[in-house]
């Protein structure tokens, strides 16, 4: 008998089997893989939530998927609505377990964008999360475990979803589209829609207004600000370059970065001054500062370090132009 008990352990007889993989579907020609069977969250029953949401776990693991409606308020378009889910993952979804982002790329699935995001948390958590905007829906799946200790099952997890349907991205990012900086006759790229904000800078006759717009896709922001000179401002090579100096460095002051490398560049035709920074929360950014006429155009990019996409950077500062 005990040499047959043996050769069990031997051959793998007797032990417990691994866990057979269910696949559940999430809405019409989205499916997803899980070691158990999920079930519905309570809260995500009502009809008016705009959200359904399933959870299993195991001994080392929880497994959420969150499907959103595009429908649903604050939720108009995809970027956005990645953004939102991003935001939630970012926090752990609670006040009390603020996180860290330690990871965070742009994904594509069959040409729907997405993203794939690592958090560690305060409490000794890791967060997992990849999430895309298929259709008429923002799909999120995200996984929690101790730090450190990332089980096999969490990336197979992850990557199990699967669309039938082909989206319309061959390539992933938020996809920027031109919106009008105001009334300056101006547009330039973002993620989305861009708030807006404007102030009065200067006293008297040396003030003038100026106006922001700020677009957020999952960490990074696209912010461009321009502000038109005072009739009696000197327009000369040296004043330019004075402003477009001063100008950067009340503004790396207001982001309490560090500023970096600076390059002297053209922007079709007109000099420009290009400035890297860096701020002491893990932050990379650029900052664009240039005269066209006698508008101070101002653009910023700033992500975490972990978060690099040349792509979308040099893209939105190379897109103001005028109004087609």
């Amino acid at each position: 008998m005990v040499g047959l008990l043996a050769a069990w352990v031997v051959c793998g007889i007797g032990r417990q089997a691994a866990p057979t993989w269910k696949t559940q579907t999430l809405a019409p020609g989205i499916t997803v893989s899980c070691p158990m069977r999920l079930e519905a969250l309570p809260y995500s029953v009502s009809p008016v939530s705009h959200q359904r949401a399933f959870e299993g776990r195991d001994r080392q693991v929880s497994y959420l998927v969150m499907v959103s409606d595009l429908t649903g308020p604050g939720n108009s378009n995809i970027p956005e609505a990645l953004t939102t889910s991003f935001t939630a993952d970012a926090v752990g979804l609670s006040p009390d377990k603020s996180g860290k982002v330690i990871g965070l790329r742009d994904i594509l699935l069959r040409g729907w964008p997405g993203y794939a995001s690592t958090v560690n948390n305060q409490d000794g958590t890791e967060s997992a999360a990849r999430a895309f905007g298929v259709q008429d829906h923002v799909i999120e799946l995200s996984c929690g475990y101790r730090s450190g200790h990332r089980p096999s099952s969490v990336d197979k997890f992850l990557t199990s979803l699967e669309v039938t349907a082909e989206g319309p991205r061959n390539k992933p990012g938020p996809g920027l589209e031109p919106y009008p900086l105001g009334d300056s006759g101006l547009t330039a790229l973002f993620a989305s829609k861009p708030r807006t904000y404007s102030s009065r800078i200067g006293r008297g006759d040396k003030g003038s207004m100026l106006y922001i717009f700020k677009s957020v896709y999952l960490d990074r922001s696209l912010q461009a600000e321009y502000s038109d000179a005072s009739p009696g401002f000197p327009v000369d090579a040296d004043s330019l370059r004075a402003v477009r100096e001063f100008v950067t460095d009340e503004s790396l002051r207001g982001l309490h970065a560090q500023k970096g490398g600076q390059t002297q560049v053209s922007i079709a035709g007109d000099p420009g001054l290009r400035t890297q920074f860096k701020r002491a929360d893990d932050v990379d950014g650029v900052l664009l500062a240039y005269f066209h006429g006698r508008r101070v155009i101002v653009l910023v990019e700033y992500a975490p370090t972990c978060y690099a996409d040349s792509d979308t950077v040099e893209a939105f500062l190379s897109s103001v132009q005028a109004k087609p």
